[in-house]
């Protein structure tokens, strides 16, 4: 219900980044499968002028239209997600995760 209190979240797995060019982050998506081994959803927040990178099947992208900044731009795609989502994880778009690292610290 709009408004309302959110005060349990679910067990699902959020990994987000944020973009302000057109260049795809390859290193990340490309290293998410073998980094958790359990399903996720992938949100990239595109906060720049520069038209949104395109992206594989199953990637969300947040078009900000603007730059917010990194912060703004994570807390904007971290608060539209739904309430299933009880875990997030904040990445650079430069980040290659290891294998099993995100599964770690779940």
């Amino acid at each position: 219900m709009p408004g309302e209190l959110i005060t349990t979240y679910g067990d699902d797995l959020a990994v987000v980044t944020v973009t302000r060019a057109t260049a795809l982050p390859e290193r990340l998506l490309g290293s998410l499968p073998a980094a958790v081994s359990r399903p996720y959803r992938t949100v990239v927040a595109h906060s720049g002028p520069a038209p949104a990178p395109a992206v594989p099947d199953g990637v969300e992208v947040l078009v900000l239209g603007e730059d917010v900044g990194r912060a703004a731009a994570a807390n904007l795609a971290i608060a539209g997600l739904d309430p299933a989502v009880g875990w997030v994880a904040l990445a650079d778009p430069g980040v290659a995760w290891g294998a099993g690292a995100l599964d770690v610290l779940l």
